[in-house]
């Protein structure tokens, strides 16, 4: 299936453009917001009318810059299905082009119409809304109309004369119904209905409307080529003219002729009459069998795409959704009281912080997520840290009113011999709302980027207890920054003791992944040996880390790997010897641990609660640098209620044969097997090729399920058909905000940065992502692919309502109380708050 945002002929871009044209001059937004209905509003702008409207600001000449691709790639469908149907438009271009474009640029927009649509008319507005006194041409006592125009044209429109033979040719300038000329001699009439512009540019037809709407024209047509072609066109439109609308009789002349003549600009009124519209009789015979446009209003054709259309040709619903207003986190230098783009050699800077209305400077900036405040008050004050390796942690606020810019936070920083390599955390209360990184050399310029993360899709979440920032190269060394309600610690993770434990923790993991047992007892204490050593070493050096966590929001970038999940919290028994509780099925269910618990009280034997992937919410949210965002529009979300998961019934299944090509005795004892067809028997039919999944995207499942073979940054499905990660669109995931699954090798990591399966998944539109934390052998995939999609389900149709990560929780518990330990390996990314199921 071709990519939408990949044309043979036309660009991308072009199609683009154009569609943008039509969804822009409605002045509302829903679009943006909602993406899904943009199909219905474009095709309803553009034929619930017999005139459509096409116009917009400068946005419009560059939209790849401000429009992302999965918006992007639904305008482009939209408008190829709109072009599919052949319909005959009846185009204005609005007035507001006229504000900011050059002729040259006009007569580009123009040009894009006319090509992906060449059965339709454009036109333009007039320049100004003028309405001129009209003074009438001196006409014979037969009444004939006056054609006016130069020597240099007579010959030329001596076959519009004789098509119209009540007519009088002048070269007189004075008042006259008609005008043949070029834009120049056109002009030096003082009054005139329609002028035919010929021997001239489209630029210079363009730069002249305003004159000749001052003069009295009701409409401009342009009549393009070498003169004799121009003498047959301005005939046979003589002749259509008599008894077809202006406008049809353009069409019809430049079909019969072969010519291409332009109605640059018209009232509607004067497009829509005949000749009789000058007070002309017409008279005698005229040629038939002229090609008729196809009528909006009068679809009879049975395609897919016409039936499509159909549908919306009725005006679309009266809409109310403003434009969004971005902004963008900015930050100031100030040495020896004056701002600076330079860092001095040494000495103190002030560095100020503050949100500012975004502008078209703002390229490649992630537009600060406004939509993640909890507005209580017209303004929220909120939190912002400084922190750098080596240097006292600092704290300042600002205050963010809901419209407009925020006052400053302030920080002073000593400028050493070293880089300068500071984060800056602007928090509400424990939540991570957006990081920032200011970076450079001691003399030099310094560069400020902010730091992308994945939305928060709701407003009313329930609050963190805690938030924890891991990053790899904050100094050039990697880092765990804490924050609580009470403050901020930055801890290094090269310490020897924290580095030595995160070693033994990931090879625990890749150890149970790969060789999963169903006597789990040792296995079970081996990671939490390795959780806790990570555990009690961070806590060493993070004072503020909770007792016990409930609700934590973990941010990394794309790529990085940080097994909290794995953390243990609590005492463990003296060795490996240690059993697993035998009461542990009960705790798994009421997804607590006893309170009282002898038996954790005596410390003979392993308690799995202590996992805190096992009882805490874990929010994963990701941030990646470099990020190109929107330059001029915010990512806005609809927060009038919380969005809600009401079925996953509609879903799509796609896997490699690898998943389950292994041999029995690989198969560990008394461990369930799940082939590919069981899967797909609860899911949906298996999808074994890229061509037929795009084709099962199409009608937006709201459940993806992959159990791909992964290598090199591409997802094997089948025998071997691949897609890069680069390569996936909006095609591979569909409008519907889906819940993705997402199981394979190395299914939630990648060495890149944004080339991870999950972020790249959210960044085109799913609602979550469970994936999982590190690489799963085929025949656990199916196993934990066919248990997470069993609990999601029962999930959307229980009477409670329950939340994702509510459901990994279970999910794991699930797992583990059937002693499956990679049950711990399933990670949540997006927001952890998306309701599932409930009345």
């Amino acid at each position: 299936m071709a990519d939408p945002l990949v044309d043979n002929g036309e660009s991308s871009e072009q199609w683009l453009r154009v569609g943008l044209g039509f969804l822009l001059p409605l002045r509302d937004w829903n679009w943006w917001h909602h993406p899904e209905i943009i199909a219905e509003l474009l095709i309803g702008s553009a034929t619930a009318k017999r005139l459509s409207t096409w116009g917009g600001g400068q946005q419009l000449m560059q939209p790849t810059r401000w429009l992302d691709r999965a918006r992007s790639a639904q305008i482009i469908r939209a408008t190829k299905a709109l072009a599919r149907a052949n319909l005959a438009l009846t185009v204005q271009l609005n007035r507001e082009l006229w504000t900011w474009a050059n002729p040259e640029e006009l007569a580009s927009l123009r040009s894009d119409i006319a090509a992906l649509f060449p059965d339709s008319i454009q036109f333009f507005m007039w320049p100004k809304d003028r309405k001129p006194r009209r003074l009438y041409p001196t006409r014979s006592q037969y009444g004939q109309l006056v054609v006016s125009g130069s020597e240099a044209t007579r010959q030329v429109a001596a076959g519009f004369l004789q098509a119209l033979p009540n007519s009088d040719w002048s070269e007189q300038l004075t008042p006259t119904d008609i005008v043949i000329a070029s834009a120049e001699d056109a002009s030096r009439y003082p009054s005139v209905d329609l002028v035919i512009l010929v021997q001239t540019s489209n630029e210079a037809a363009l730069s002249t409307l305003d004159k000749f709407r001052s003069n009295g024209a009701r409409c401009v047509i342009h009549a393009v080529g070498e003169m004799p072609e121009v003498q047959r066109w301005l005939q046979v439109f003589a002749d259509r003219w008599q008894y077809m609308a202006t406008s049809d009789a353009v069409y019809d002349a430049n079909i019969a002729s072969g010519q291409v003549a332009e109605i640059v600009a018209a009232n509607t009124t004067f497009l829509k009459k005949s000749i009789d519209i000058l007070r002309y009789a017409a008279e005698g015979n005229h040629a038939s069998g002229f090609v008729a446009r196809k009528s909006v209003k009068g679809i009879a054709n049975s395609s897919e795409e016409t039936l499509l259309l159909k549908s919306f040709i009725d005006p679309p619903p009266k809409l109310h959704s403003d434009i969004p207003a971005a902004r963008v986190l900015d930050a100031s230098v100030l040495h020896d009281g004056h701002q600076t783009t330079r860092l001095p050699k040494d000495g103190n800077v002030v560095i100020n912080l503050k949100i500012r209305y975004r502008t078209l400077f703002d390229d490649t900036r992630p537009s600060f997520p406004v939509h993640r405040i909890q507005w209580d008050r017209p303004t929220k004050p909120l939190q912002v840290y400084m922190v750098a390796v080596g240097r006292p942690l600092a704290r300042a606020e600002f205050e963010l009113p809901q419209r407009g810019e925020s006052s400053a936070a302030k920080f002073e920083f000593a400028v050493l011999s070293e880089q300068v390599d500071i984060r800056f955390i602007v928090a509400d209360g424990a939540r991570i709302v957006q990081t920032a990184r200011l970076k450079g050399t001691p003399g030099d310029l310094f560069e400020f980027s902010v730091e992308s993360a994945s939305d928060n899709l709701e407003r009313d979440k329930q609050p963190f207890e805690f938030a924890l920032l891991v990053n790899d190269s904050l100094g050039g060394r990697p880092s765990a920054t804490a924050l609580d309600a009470q403050g901020i610690s930055l801890t290094m993770l090269d310490n020897a003791e924290i580095s030595a434990a995160r070693e033994s923790l990931l090879s625990q993991i890749g150890f149970l992944v790969k060789n999963p047992s169903i006597q789990p007892d040792a296995t079970f204490y081996d990671l939490a040996n390795a959780g806790k050593r990570m555990l009690d070493g961070l806590r060493g050096y993070i004072p503020n880390w909770p007792e016990n966590l409930g609700r934590v929001q973990l941010t990394t970038q794309s790529n990085a790997y940080f097994p909290l999940e794995f953390f243990y919290q609590g005492r463990i028994p003296r060795n490996r010897k240690a059993p697993l509780c035998p009461e542990r099925a009960s705790c798994f269910a009421a997804g607590e641990a006893r309170a009282p618990c002898s038996i954790r009280q005596e410390n003979q034997k392993l308690c799995p609660m202590g996992f805190i992937g096992v009882t805490a919410i874990i929010e994963r949210q990701t941030w990646t640098p470099g990020l190109s965002a929107l330059p001029w529009l915010s990512a806005a979300k609809d927060f009038d209620q919380r969005h809600k998961i009401a079925s996953l019934d509609k879903a799509a299944f796609a896997a490699s044969r690898k998943a389950e090509s292994f041999l029995a005795q690989n198969q560990v004892a008394g461990m369930p097997t799940v082939t590919l067809n069981d899967v797909a028997k609860e899911v949906a039919p298996l999808i074994e090729d890229w061509d037929a999944w795009e084709a099962a995207i199409q009608s937006n499942p709201s459940l993806l399920a992959l159990i791909p073979h992964i290598d090199k940054d591409h997802l094997y499905i089948g025998q071997g058909d691949s897609l890069s990660f680069g390569a996936m669109e909006i095609e591979h995931i569909g409008s519907g905000k889906p819940v993705v699954i997402a199981m394979g090798c190395s299914s939630a990591l990648s060495p890149v940065a944004l080339a991870s399966l999950p972020s790249t998944f959210l960044r085109l539109g799913a609602s979550a992502v469970i994936a999982a934390l590190t690489e799963l052998l085929g025949r656990h995939a199916t196993i934990v692919t066919l248990e997470m999609v069993k609990i999601l389900r029962d999930a959307t149709k229980a009477t409670n309502a329950t939340t994702i990560g509510d459901v990994i929780s279970t999910t794991r518990r699930e797992m583990l109380s059937k002693n499956l330990a990679i049950g711990l390996v399933l990670v949540a990314f997006g927001d952890a708050d998306f309701i599932l199921g409930g009345k």
